[in-house]
């Protein structure tokens, strides 16, 4: 009998499975901040407050979680109106309540190191800044439970670019309007989805509306009675988020005579865009409206071959960045 020597023959081994890190995208709106990890978005009303040392907290829940975080105790969400001197991210420098509105919103997912992906209508301005305080080992505690997860990169985009990655490959320029609740932001794309012109118009999104109907006699007169002299518009953005057009419990309400004010503040966003931005008209085969204040136009945008509405419009920017940029999209 032979008895064979030296190297055997053998089938090829796979090579290891390359470790693929998550992507998180973050977008921190001024109505409510998103989370998205590709599969369910979380989302949390953009409201907090930092509790004192020794403050009891009010009742938690997925919505209205308590985060502790480097020592500090912030509740989040729509619970914070319930405290005096809630505060809300339209009216802080977005920065320093990231770390707390990631915490609030961060997918429990099994890893441990993420890439995250956060979008800013300034993002050139607040890059540093978010690279600065996110990068590396994040942890923290959300009702209770501690969670830790190594963050490996920071990636900061211009928040309206998700929705135009939504769109098929244009033709010519996109125009597109993003409509938030504490801005709205124009935006002129080429085919490669960089911007050629655009601006971001702060205070004048969602909250121009509400401002406006604040000072109409017919609701500030019935709201007089309950001795509330001056409605504030954040209770007037949720009266629209809930579909309840009314002031908190008080049942003093807009929803029988507020369609003109509806249609003048969505038609003067669109003659800004449309005559500012008239030299680029010609070349343009998709005006894109985008952002959860589309929501409200319910019924004055008229969807045809180039007038495109991503679906839901508030969460298109954040699942359209996410997609290309995980490589799931083109």
């Amino acid at each position: 009998m032979t008895t064979r020597t030296g190297p055997v023959n053998t089938a090829p081994q796979p090579l290891p499975a390359k470790k693929t890190v998550p992507l998180v995208a973050l977008d921190l709106g001024n109505f409510q901040c998103t989370a998205f990890d590709g599969t369910e978005p979380t989302t949390i009303r953009s409201l907090f407050i930092e509790l004192k040392p020794g403050q009891t907290a009010l009742k938690t829940s997925p919505s209205s979680p308590l985060i502790s975080l480097d020592g500090r105790r912030y509740h989040v969400g729509p619970k914070a109106t319930e405290y005096s001197k809630y505060r809300a991210v339209d009216s802080s420098d977005k920065p320093d309540v990231a770390e707390v509105f990631f915490a609030a919103t961060m997918p429990l997912i099994d890893c441990d190191e993420i890439d995250l992906l956060i979008m800013h209508h300034s993002y050139a301005q607040v890059e540093q800044a978010l690279k600065e305080r996110l990068t590396g080992l994040f942890s923290f505690t959300r009702n209770g439970k501690v969670h830790a997860v190594n963050i490996r990169s920071v990636a900061v985009i211009d928040e309206a670019i998700g929705a135009w990655h939504l769109l098929k490959r244009p033709k010519g320029l996109t125009l597109g309007i993003d409509i938030g609740a504490g801005t709205y932001l124009i935006r002129v794309w080429n085919r490669e989805g960089e911007v050629i012109a655009g601006e971001t118009a702060d205070k004048d999104g969602v909250y121009r509306l509400a401002v406006a109907l604040a000072q109409d006699a017919r609701l500030k007169g019935p709201l007089r009675d309950l001795r509330i002299t001056s409605p504030l518009p954040s209770v007037i953005l949720d009266g629209f988020a809930n579909g309840a057009h009314q002031y908190g419990l008080t049942g003093g309400g807009w929803r029988d005579w507020w369609q003109e004010y509806r249609r003048d503040w969505f038609n003067a966003i669109v003659n800004e865009a449309l005559s500012k931005y008239q030299p680029y008209l010609g070349d343009v085969t998709n005006l894109l409206f985008t952002g959860g204040g589309v929501l409200l136009a319910d019924g004055l945008i008229k969807e045809d071959g180039m007038v495109v509405v991503p679906k839901p419009p508030q969460l298109a920017s954040v699942i359209g960045a996410h997609r290309f940029m995980a490589g799931g999209d083109r």
